[in-house]
């Protein structure tokens, strides 16, 4: 099984389109829907829903699982509120790292481009000018 988080975001619900083009539905997709964006989901194929805050430190299957597609964060720049950025960003990823290393499984994670700031080109070498506190 595949578990795709943030997968009603644009990226994850594009990942899970190509994953369905190979022919890959046994796919377990881990967000919160709202209004803005469960058009993304609209004729994809997958297993189960699971609302975010049922998912995490809840999840007990690891063993059936073969890879997950970290895609689930507040990607928003202009969230200022570091409890939420805690909550809904650090601890989830370090959750899934834990899990991974403990069963073996394989870890995507996805960071936002907005880690590398507002610059108009990028160096591997600059230093970072974050434009989020994610």
């Amino acid at each position: 099984m595949i578990i795709v988080t943030g997968g009603a975001g644009f990226i994850g619900s594009n990942l899970i389109k190509e994953l369905n083009r190979r022919s890959i539905t046994n796919i377990l997709v881990v967000d919160n829907v709202t209004a803005d964006n469960q058009h993304n989901l609209t004729d994809l194929k997958f297993t189960e829903l699971v609302p975010t805050n049922k998912f995490y430190g809840s999840f007990d299957s690891w063993h059936k699982i073969d890879v997950v597609f970290h895609e689930g964060a507040i990607s928003s720049t202009t969230e200022t509120n570091q409890n939420l950025i805690d909550q809904y960003n650090l601890q989830p990823s370090y959750w899934l790292i834990d899990k991974a290393d403990q069963y073996r499984f394989k870890l995507s994670y996805a960071s936002s481009a907005s880690v590398y700031g507002d610059a108009m080109t990028f160096k591997e070498t600059q230093p970072l000018n974050p434009m989020s506190l994610y």
